[in-house]
């Protein structure tokens, strides 16, 4: 029973006892008795006197329990079954399975809940079934959620004032963390074949050009002689300055005269050139980035189903056959001292004992031969029986060497019978397959209605 986790306060009208006009007038607890017990923590609220439920199912011979699942209050007399609360379901599986277990079986039925979906409203009631009923064992919750992935590409720029390559990589991390907004994320990876570099901007600065010539064999000194401007690398320069130098200096009267004059001139001019004033690098980082789409809540209901039809006949147990072929033995005696014949010709001594050899037999079978663990193997994701085979008090050994042929997996359910069960409660026992054993602790439990069913054993190789 699971523990009633807020205080349940039930209204009970206390008629004749007390009266609107008292309560409004007294501060005071009001005493209830139920059969001559006091019930404490009460009060009064709005005329009305008011008593913790779980006190008072406890005075009147009620059961009370919660079920933490949906929020339920069940109240019913100790000494009757809890009723079952049946509820409409407005929610139906998306999926249903069956499986089989011998002579148990399992549904599982798989609910998808979108948003606004309650999953109070799944079905949690016990229902029967192709003869078989079968109640909640346990339900479990997870999510659909999904991945999607793409291919990203980002782009990172730098600025640097060198073009040169192996001093540019210095600027990139081999890997970035990226997120989008939205929701999209992922670790993204330098490709350096992308790395691109171009000048971020230029400026441009003025200088003077200078250029000398000289113009030889001219007649005099005279500027006009010499070209007032000139062009060097596609430039116009201009006439700054000449300097004249004589030559051939011929003496006439002790004075040195010149035949000819060379001009050495100076030419200047401005000139513009355009610089670099830094560089832009941009690379690419590519990779895998996801997003999680959340999907529906997934919930899945177990149900365990047990056979609801008459079981056949038990076969009889080793004591009861040797409490039979006792009760032969003297049954014969009898019949022998009855009739004061020879044994062997009285034909009611011989029915009986040819009934005794049939007990004796039947008793030998019992203990030699018979198989008593039914062998259940998973194929198809079914388990499906192969075979059986034996156990008993004195060989605490269950071999499945000789179903290998027939199993088509590893993993087995074994049923062992309810009585070789109950003989075997509390004892180890050991699964022997393709020389691997597995060790199992019997432990016999009750059902809910007091009975025992014959003992499962799950074992994987």
């Amino acid at each position: 029973m699971n523990k009633l986790k807020k205080t349940v306060l039930a209204a009970l009208i206390l008629s004749g006892l007390f009266t609107s006009g008292v309560y409004a007038e007294t501060s005071m607890e009001p005493q209830v008795f139920i059969d001559g017990y006091q019930i404490n923590h009460t009060l009064i609220h709005d005329g009305r006197a008011y008593v913790q439920l779980r006190e008072l199912s406890h005075y009147i011979g009620y059961e009370l329990e919660y079920d933490d699942y949906d929020s339920t209050i069940s109240c019913y007399k100790s000494n009757e079954e809890k009723p079952v609360i049946r509820r409409e379901s407005s929610l139906y599986p998306t999926n249903i399975e069956e499986l089989e277990f011998g002579e148990r079986r399992e549904i599982i039925k798989v609910y998808e809940l979108t948003t606004g979906d309650n999953p109070r409203e799944i079905s949690k009631e016990p229902f029967e079934k192709d003869g078989y009923s079968y109640k909640l064992t346990d339900i479990t919750k997870s999510n659909s959620d999904s991945i999607d992935r793409a291919e990203h590409s980002e782009t990172v720029t730098v600025e640097t004032n060198t073009n040169d390559t192996n001093s540019i990589i210095q600027h990139f991390r081999e890997t970035i963390e990226y997120a989008s907004p939205d929701g999209y994320a992922g670790i993204l990876k330098l490709d350096i074949a992308s790395i691109k570099t171009e000048a971020a901007g230029h400026s441009s600065s003025s200088y003077t050009i200078s250029e000398t010539r000289e113009y030889p064999n001219l007649s005099s000194p005279d500027t006009s002689l010499v070209p007032k401007t000139i062009s060097v690398n596609g430039k116009t320069l201009k006439l700054a300055g000449v300097n004249w130098k004589s030559e051939n200096n011929t003496a006439i009267d002790y004075t040195p005269l010149a035949d000819a004059y060379t001009a050495v001139a100076s030419y200047t001019g401005t000139g513009t050139k355009t610089s670099v004033t830094g560089y832009v690098t941009t690379a690419e980082y590519k990779g895998e980035i996801n997003k999680t789409i959340q999907g529906n809540t997934i919930y899945t209901a177990y149900f365990s189903g047990t056979k609801t039809e008459q079981e056949p006949e038990a076969e009889p147990t080793v004591e009861e056959l040797e409490q039979q072929l006792k009760d032969a033995k003297a049954k014969a005696k009898e019949v022998a001292k009855a009739n004061g014949e020879g044994l062997s010709l009285n034909p009611l001594f011989i029915i009986i004992s040819l009934l005794i050899l049939g007990i004796v037999g039947g008793l030998a079978w019992l203990m030699f031969f018979r198989g008593n663990v039914a062998v259940y193997n998973l194929i198809d994701t079914k388990m499906q029986k192969i075979g059986k085979a034996k156990i008993t008090p004195k060989d605490l050994t269950i071999d499945l060497s000789h179903l290998e042929a027939k199993a088509m997996t590893s993993s087995f359910t074994l049923l062992i019978g309810m009585r070789a069960a109950k003989k075997l409660d509390g004892e180890t026992v050991a699964i022997v397959y393709k020389g691997e054993s597995l060790q199992h602790t019997i432990v016999m439990a009750e059902d809910g209605d007091g009975s025992k069913k014959d003992y499962q054993i799950n074992a994987v190789f």
